[in-house]
């Protein structure tokens, strides 16, 4: 997965609030930075989520992460953004 330092800045500097939020939809990242100079694309948010397992097990992700499956309307959603724009 590649971030670069302005993507993770953008995160850090957030409030602990969504910085919870962020951790139980990923896709928030996508979603709020779209727009912006600084974008996170659904593809690295995926590539976090849906990793080789055996990264995963060196790097679970947080127990607040809520995305379970590739249909999870958390995940569509972006996609669907993505897809109209």
């Amino acid at each position: 997965m590649n971030v670069n330092n302005d993507q993770v800045n953008s995160v850090i500097d957030l409030k602990e609030k969504v910085q919870k939020e962020i951790l139980k939809n990923p896709y928030i990242l996508y979603e709020s930075t779209r727009l912006d100079a600084v974008q996170v694309p659904v593809s690295i948010i995926d590539k976090a989520i849906f990793a080789d397992s055996k990264i995963l097990e060196n790097f679970p992700l947080p127990e607040l992460t809520q995305i379970s499956t590739s249909l999870d309307k958390n995940r569509i959603r972006p996609y669907g953004i993505q897809l109209m724009e």
